[in-house]
Parts: C-alpha cells; sequence; structure tokens
C-alpha cells in the first residue's frame, strides 16, 4: 500500500489562499483552488473531506487504496471572530477513522495583533470546546481534541515575539532564532494552550511578516516584529504511535507576507 509518493495522507490548512477575508465573506468558495490540488496530487489521491469558514479552509486527501477503510467522516467550524459570530477568524476540523485509529485534523487563524494574546487563548479554548467532532457521546470529554486518537493542528495561531525590533534585527544577523522562539508568546503560554500537544523543534526563520514576493521581513513598523504565526502541532493518545520526520518552512513559495510550514509524521494505526 506505499505509494511512490512518501505520503499516505495530506492535510492541507490555508487561511486567506483564493481570497482575503473581506473578500471571502460574501464569496468563500474554495473550489478552484481545490481543483488544483487535485490536480497536482494526481490521480492515485482522492479528496477525504473539505470544509471552508469564511477564508479559512482545510482539505485532506487520502491514498486511494486506503478510501475502502476511512470511514466516520465528518467535518465542523468554529466561529471566533466578530462578536464570535463572524468567521473571519475561527476554526475547522476533519475527522474520520483510518481502520480502527481515529483522526482530527484542525486548521485555525486566530485574532491577530501583539497585545492580544489573552483573545487568542479565548479563541483556542473556544474551538476546543464547541467544534463538534469527533462524535460528542455522553460520556466522552468535552474537549474535540481528547475524543480522538491522533489529533493534528495547523495554522495562523498569530503567535508574536515579545521583543523590540533592534534585538530582533541583530538575532538575525547571528542567526540566533532560539532566542526569538524562547520570546515566542506560544512557548510562553504553554500550560493554558495546546495542553498535551508536541511540536517539533524549530529550525527556520520566522514565517511573518514578510514583503511579498521577496526573502526580507517588513519591519517598517515597530509592532511588526518577525514572529513564527505558522505552526503545527500534534497529539496522540499513545506516545509511540507517531514520529514526526520533518518541521520547515518554505521560502521558495514568497507570494503572501507568510512563510508556509509544512510537517510530515510517521503514524502506526490499527487494522481491522
Amino acid at each position: 500500500l506505499r505509494p511512490k509518493i512518501k505520503h499516505h495522507i495530506y492535510a492541507i490548512g490555508s487561511e486567506e489562499a483564493i481570497r482575503p477575508i473581506a473578500q471571502s465573506l460574501f464569496n468563500q468558495s474554495k473550489i478552484d483552488f481545490e481543483a488544483k490540488l487535485i490536480e497536482i496530487l494526481g490521480p492515485n489521491y482522492e479528496p477525504v473531506q473539505s470544509h471552508t469558514l469564511q477564508a479559512t479552509h482545510l482539505i485532506v486527501f487520502a491514498y486511494k487504496p486506503l478510501i475502502p477503510i476511512i470511514s466516520q467522516i465528518k467535518s465542523d467550524a468554529v466561529k471566533t471572530g466578530i462578536g464570535d459570530v463572524i468567521g473571519n477568524k475561527g476554526g475547522v476540523g476533519i475527522s474520520f477513522n483510518l481502520g480502527k485509529t481515529s483522526f482530527l485534523f484542525m486548521n485555525c487563524h486566530l485574532t491577530a495583533g501583539q497585545k492580544k494574546v489573552k483573545r487568542r487563548i479565548a479563541d483556542y479554548h473556544r474551538i476546543e470546546r464547541e467544534l463538534e467532532i469527533p462524535k460528542k457521546e455522553d460520556n466522552s470529554p468535552q474537549i474535540a481534541s481528547e475524543r480522538a486518537d491522533v489529533v493534528f493542528y495547523s495554522g495562523d495561531v498569530n503567535s508574536r515575539t515579545n521583543a523590540n525590533l533592534q534585538m530582533v534585527k541583530h538575532l538575525f544577523s547571528e542567526n540566533k532564532y532560539e532566542v526569538l522562539l524562547m520570546n515566542d508568546q506560544l512557548n510562553q503560554s504553554k500550560g493554558e494552550v495546546f495542553v498535551g500537544f508536541q511540536e517539533p523543534p524549530i529550525e527556520f526563520a520566522p514565517t511573518y511578516k514578510l514583503v511579498p514576493g521577496k526573502n526580507k521581513y517588513n519591519v517598517k513598523k515597530v509592532y511588526k516584529v518577525p514572529s513564527y504565526t505558522d505552526r503545527i502541532l500534534c497529539k496522540t493518545k499513545h506516545k509511540d504511535s507517531i514520529e514526526n520526520l520533518s518541521y520547515d518552512s518554505n521560502n521558495i513559495i514568497n507570494f503572501s507576507d507568510h512563510r508556509p510550514v509544512f510537517a510530515q509524521y510517521l503514524c502506526k494505526i490499527k487494522i481491522p
């Protein structure tokens, strides 16, 4: 069952991939985007499910021979934008069983702003509480990520670097990214968010805010300190069932002010 390409499952999350948030309020269709992904992956892969929340999108593909053992496919979204009723911010999720192993993929776009840490924490917990997948049973956990065997959480978590611009420029000149990560808001909020999740070591440069089309940071404004806004984390009920193979960003895709990140994992599953 091993495909020529290494992966049996692809989960692709995006924010504002086709059109910006304001335009997506009136037209959130990602049909053209999904068609392009289908074309790129080729005939050996089939979409399992996709879900869109305004400008936030998630789609999961599977290697075709696995389709017969995929079941219980569901998707949902939670709005955390204006008044918690607008989808300019929020999260989407797709869940399914692969054999006897349950998976949950989540993609989010949390509140922006250097000083909006508490709001982002609230966004995260609202998504966890209100996402209706995997299906809630009478005695099941109320937190979505506790109801699946394996969980992947990706997206623009909008975590910022707590440092002044001059300090960051100096750290960049010496490639001391580890100091930036010590001052990363998400890392400093551990214990309040992503409890039980693991993030692979970050060995790449901050993914925001860059000048579109160029590999340089837009630092004209002090509050746009280069930051690790784009992240991938995982959570599993059985720690020996998953192994991270890589975690990196892509500097070739540079038409946005963000740089995309990707991760590869090897998962053990239970076959019927």
